[in-house]
């Protein structure tokens, strides 16, 4: 017999601390059948779902289709909970919250503060909800037009693919993060690890590491703001909408490449080491430790600072100006490992059946019992 779900949410809870705004779905009542399933399994959730993921470990890919339903595809063990538009509209919060994260390093440890994070409102119309908790490596294939996706993974990563005008919360706290053609509002979050993120668009984007780099690749943003405790940031051939845009790294070094559109760029090095190269048309004046000045006939302002690391200002990509890159060389392996991290697979159809088991409280649309299979143990 399956757990209410009161006793599943305060488990949860005691082991992810910090988790509980995120996972509010939890709590939503649904009768539960406890059925064992041979993944995948199909969920019908309509065409704007809220979607709320959580593993323990193991690597989470999030991806999209033009169906209106949600597939879940596991090598391990996960539950779900399917639930009705009126039970998001009542229990789903608008500000996600993480609580302080600390990661041991041979420096020490490093601990990323509290910090909240308001979702945009829901457009309207209903939204249903599903709820995804569980163990090992998932693909989670939802409609196109899910209006929000909350996800947390432990140990692992995230690959979020395809996803936009919607919103997002991904939090892992030891492995990484990667967003490929994605656009909408969304926060990243890695504790130790990276974040990568390429040919995407955000009108509102907050990623920060503890331990760990952060790079952009071929993105576009109106508000960003990336930080970093000792890890390097790159945004490598981007552009910029009117609106914040703030890099921060307090050991690690920052590449900043501005492509199409320009901007007015201000940049500090407390350590004295900036360095800049233009091929086309700028405007910056090095003095010191700082650097101002119009990047392609200017733009939006965007600023770059950190305590201990290097600052690179350039034009367009950073292989384009091997002068500048020499003088910090781990940019420009950083550069290309986050270029090399691109991965997309569109989805097109269900998955064939795999070895993972789902345990679902709802009616999935597509089921076939594990042969063999008697659960010793109530679900999670």
């Amino acid at each position: 017999m399956m757990r209410p779900p009161s006793a599943a949410y305060t488990k949860t809870v005691h082991r992810y601390p910090g988790t509980a705004a995120a996972l509010a779905l939890i709590v939503f009542a649904v009768a539960c059948t406890g059925t064992a399933l041979a993944a995948p399994v199909l969920i019908d959730a309509g065409s704007a779902p809220v979607v709320v993921v959580q593993l323990k470990t193991g690597m989470l890919t999030i991806r999209t289709w033009g169906r209106n339903q949600v597939q879940i595809d596991t090598q391990g063990t996960v539950d779900w909970l399917h639930v009705t538009p009126q039970e998001v509209a009542s229990n789903l919060p608008a500000t996600q919250t993480v609580l302080a994260q600390t990661a041991q390093s041979p420096k020490g440890p490093v601990t990323l503060p509290p910090e909240s994070f308001v979702t945009p409102a829901l457009a309207p119309g209903p939204h249903e909800g599903v709820r995804v908790n569980g163990d090992g490596a998932t693909t989670i294939t939802v409609p196109q037009g899910t209006a929000l996706i909350l996800a947390r993974v432990g140990g692992g990563s995230i690959d979020l693919q395809g996803y936009h005008q919607g919103a997002f919360f991904a939090v892992v706290h030891t492995g990484r993060i990667l967003l490929n053609d994605v656009s909408g509002t969304g926060f990243a979050q890695v504790t130790k690890g990276q974040i990568f993120a390429s040919d995407s668009t955000f009108a509102r984007i907050r990623a920060r590491t503890g331990l760990g780099n952060i790079g952009f690749e071929n993105c576009a943003s109106q508000q960003i703001e990336v930080t970093s405790i000792r890890g390097s940031i790159a945004y490598d051939n981007g552009s910029f909408q009117p609106g914040l845009a703030r890099f921060e790294s307090q050991d690690g070094n920052i590449a900043l490449g501005v492509a199409s559109g320009g901007a007015q760029v201000s940049a500090h090095a407390a350590s004295g080491r900036l360095f800049t190269e233009f091929a086309g048309r700028s405007n910056v004046t090095v003095t010191g430790a700082d650097a101002s000045g119009a990047i392609g006939g200017g733009g939006p302002t965007v600023t770059a600072s950190t305590a201990r690391g290097a600052v690179l200002l350039y034009d367009g990509a950073l292989r384009d100006h091997p002068n500048v890159a020499a003088n910090v060389p781990g940019m420009r392996a950083f550069v290309i490992r986050t270029t090399n991290m691109r991965t997309f697979v569109p989805a097109t159809a269900p998955r064939a059946p795999t070895q993972g088991v789902i345990r679902g409280a709802g009616r999935p649309l597509q089921s076939k019992p594990l042969a063999g299979r008697k659960d010793k143990h109530p679900p999670h």
